[in-house]
């Protein structure tokens, strides 16, 4: 019986002390995950919007291609916790827009909203099934998200950030 006494006080004093401990666990966030579907769907209609566009010079489509790019990551990264913007390490771009509420954002509708916003404002000379395609795909998208219940503030807020981020970098393709 004395050595069922010295162990349960053994195992309390040794649970009490461990229980009581200062170290607090820390949470850690944990990383959106964006879909790369929207992504790769309008990385495929730029490349075949810069592919079959009169007018289209190699130095105007690489650029457009790098703005593309921008677009697309600036639109979404501030829905991160690990990444971060790289528009203050480009030379004359500057701070992009913050987005007030990101709660109320879907990054991949941001991201649709950028790419739409980029395509038809650096490619307005593209064949005119283009221009239906960008409306199209733009359209296909935000209805995706409405059968997905996502609200209306939401589809709203998103859509506003991402022409926001597309209408800060248009003006540095042409410079």
């Amino acid at each position: 019986m004395k050595v069922l006494t010295k162990f349960t006080v053994v195992f309390m004093a040794t649970f009490l002390t461990w229980s009581c401990s200062d170290t607090v666990e820390e949470i850690v966030p944990v990383e959106i995950e964006i879909d790369s579907e929207v992504a790769i769907k309008w990385a495929n209609l730029t490349l075949d919007v810069v592919k079959n566009s009169p007018y289209n010079s190699p130095t105007y489509a690489s650029r457009s291609l790098a703005y593309m790019g921008l677009s697309m990551y600036e639109s979404t990264v501030q829905g991160s916790i690990v990444y971060q913007s790289v528009s203050t390490s480009l030379n004359g771009l500057g701070a992009m827009p913050i987005a007030i509420d990101t709660l109320e954002i879907d990054w991949e509708l941001s991201l649709n909203a950028a790419q739409a916003t980029m395509l038809r404002s650096l490619y307005p000379h593209a064949p005119a099934a283009y221009s239906m395609k960008i409306d199209s795909l733009n359209q296909a998208i935000v209805e995706a998200k409405r059968v997905k219940m996502v609200s209306d503030k939401t589809l709203k807020n998103s859509a506003e950030f991402g022409i926001a981020i597309a209408k800060k970098n248009i003006p540095m393709v042409y410079k």
